[in-house]
């Protein structure tokens, strides 16, 4: 008998874009072979994303097990998405290498101090790769492609009004 793989959303924050609030989610994966957080939110305020007004609900701050998690995957390292990797540290933290590259080297990228967090062990990947869950990342694929590559904003406008 199989068993069952459950995908649950959990929203960590709002932030203000193009005068509409947006959510910000992240994902756990129950697989029978482990738990899996799909990104980490935010967990703090920052001067640089003050003009999007932040409204947080951090996992730290949720009824989450934290130490229940096995593995974390960024789909990207935005702020809205690392936000929250302290949270793991001494983790696995999967992440496709170019994207780990560019957060690391781009100006205006992201928050840095928030990738490189102490304690955060990232598993750089290339290309396709199967975790826990035995789904494959795959990058530069969908709507995150144009979302992390920089057009953050755009994406979320553009994304809402096709809904």
């Amino acid at each position: 008998m199989k068993k069952k793989i459950t995908i649950t959303p959990v929203r960590v924050a709002d932030l203000l874009a193009e005068d509409e609030r947006m959510p910000v989610y992240v994902y756990v994966i129950d697989h029978p072979d482990g738990r899996v957080l799909v990104d980490t939110g935010m967990t703090e305020l920052h001067p640089a994303v003050a003009d999007m007004d932040p409204r947080l609900l951090p996992l730290s701050k949720q009824d989450f097990d934290l130490a229940s998690i096995d593995i974390v995957v960024n789909t990207h390292l935005h702020f809205d998405h690392c936000g929250g990797n302290h949270l793991f540290a001494g983790k696995p933290i999967y992440v496709q290498r170019r994207e780990l590259d560019d957060a690391r080297s781009k100006d205006d990228y992201t928050i840095r101090e928030w990738v490189d967090a102490p304690g955060v062990q990232y598993v750089p990947v290339d290309g396709e790769f199967g975790t826990a869950s035995r789904a494959p990342a795959r990058p530069g694929t969908g709507p995150h492609r144009r979302h992390a590559d920089g057009r953050h904003r755009e994406w979320r406008a553009s994304d809402r009004r096709r809904r």
